[in-house]
Parts: structure tokens; sequence; C-alpha cells
């Protein structure tokens, strides 16, 4: 997670990899949200940027989105699997009781 200020030519990465990085880029050139536009940036820059492991790994992330599942139907001709969102410990976690 991460967000670009484009007033200030500002980007804070929460995560500091290089996947946050470049979805983060892929943003830049025009800010049009996660889009069809977006997400073809940014599998041409992972394309670029990641190892073949890291590669199919960040694909398959992309297939979170309408956009990425369209683009990756259409690259592989097939649907991806079915994404399944990773709950974060700060959703599920319980406070400790003083």
């Amino acid at each position: 997670m991460a967000w670009v200020d484009k007033d200030t030519d500002t980007m804070l990465l929460c995560h500091f990899d290089k996947e946050t990085m470049l979805h983060e880029l892929a943003h830049l050139p025009k800010d049009d949200a996660h889009s069809d536009a977006w997400v073809k940036r940014l599998w041409e820059l992972q394309e670029k940027y990641l190892p073949k492991k890291e590669l199919v790994a960040a694909q398959l992330e992309l297939t979170r989105y309408l956009s990425g599942r369209r683009l990756y139907i259409k690259k592989y001709g097939v649907k991806p699997p079915k994404y399944i969102d990773q709950v974060s410990i700060w959703v599920t976690a319980k406070p400790a009781n003083k």
C-alpha cells in the first residue's frame, strides 16, 4: 500500500518492495486509478523489472482488480485462478487485556 501526491511530487511507500513501488510508478503518467491503461503500464513494468518467479506472483496479484483480470485473460486466454485476499493481522488481532 502506498500513495502518490502529484502536487508535491511525493511518493510514500508503506511497503518497501519492488511490487509496491512498480504499482505506484504505474500511476504516475496519468492518475487513472486502477484502469485498463494503468494495469497495462504496471504489467509492462513488472515484465521489465521483476525476476520470473516474482513476476508470476505479481501478475496473479493484479487479478484482484477487474482490469487485471481482463488483461490476464487477454494475455493467457484463460481466466485467472480465483484471487484470495489476505486478511491483515490488524483486522483480526484482539487487543491484549490489561
